[in-house]
């Protein structure tokens, strides 16, 4: 999932083997498809996300007078809140339209009750066959319940047309800047979020929020999404294949 893909610092793992390889991949990916870029327009590009009640990383900027530098309240900014509800989303967008966005479901028999392969089917199996009508390439990033042999066996069992996606490569995933849009919007529209416990009610109250906001966005911002696929190869294609801030 793009979460984890996201944890890597590039300039971190520059020299190291296996990252270098990771670099040449993504190098040759975008190569191969730029002369195919209307083609890879066309793709249904799907991923993960999580949605909080409140960020856990917010962009708030104090500036202060140097009389005020010891105050406490000031300081000591009660905006970093942890968030009390965390819910996993499913979802897929291309040019002319989307997918629901679909609420994944831990599995009890996993490690942690965490996701795993069978919650990802079960989420393609709401959300992507009732759509699908086998025009259109699917991608889907490199992770763990992504590539698993119960996860590709249900793909071709569907007859689901598979993108090979390069390894580490959310810069190229026009999705990920719609979840950024979308959790942005999320707590503009509905501050009160912030403040919730967790409860039932106020479960449902965030499903219920984060599910107008994915219905409201407009589809021309995911068009321009999915056209903006040619800038990022060029980004790759200068970067030598190393990670771009695209």
């Amino acid at each position: 999932m793009a979460s984890k893909d996201r944890s890597i610092t590039w300039a971190a793992l520059v020299g190291q083997r296996g990252y270098t390889e990771s670099a040449r991949i993504r190098l040759q990916w975008a190569r191969y498809w730029l002369p195919r870029i209307e083609d890879l327009m066309e793709i249904i590009c799907s991923d993960e996300t999580t949605i909080q009640n409140a960020s856990s990383n917010p962009n708030v900027y104090l500036f202060r007078r140097s009389s005020e530098k010891y105050r406490k309240d000031l300081v000591n900014r009660k905006d970093h809140v942890k968030p009390s509800i965390s819910l996993m989303y499913w979802g897929g967008i291309w040019k002319t339209g989307r997918t629901p966005l679909v609420l994944m479901h831990r599995d009890e028999n996993a490690p942690r009750r965490g996701y795993s392969s069978i919650s990802y089917q079960l989420a393609l199996e709401e959300g992507l066959l009732p759509l699908y009508d086998g025009t259109r390439r699917f991608q889907q990033d490199n992770a763990k319940i992504h590539v698993s042999n119960s996860s590709m066996t249900w793909l071709m069992e569907h007859a689901i047309e598979l993108l090979d996606w390069p390894p580490h490569s959310p810069d190229m995933s026009p999705i990920e800047n719609l979840w950024s849009l979308l959790k942005a919007r999320i707590r503009s529209r509905y501050p009160y979020l912030n403040s919730l416990l967790k409860t039932d009610a106020n479960i449902e109250e965030l499903k219920r929020c984060a599910q107008v906001v994915w219905r409201d966005i407009d589809q021309s911002l995911i068009r321009g999404l999915m056209e903006s696929l040619p800038n990022r190869l060029h980004a790759v294609i200068r970067a030598r294949g190393w990670y771009t801030k695209y």
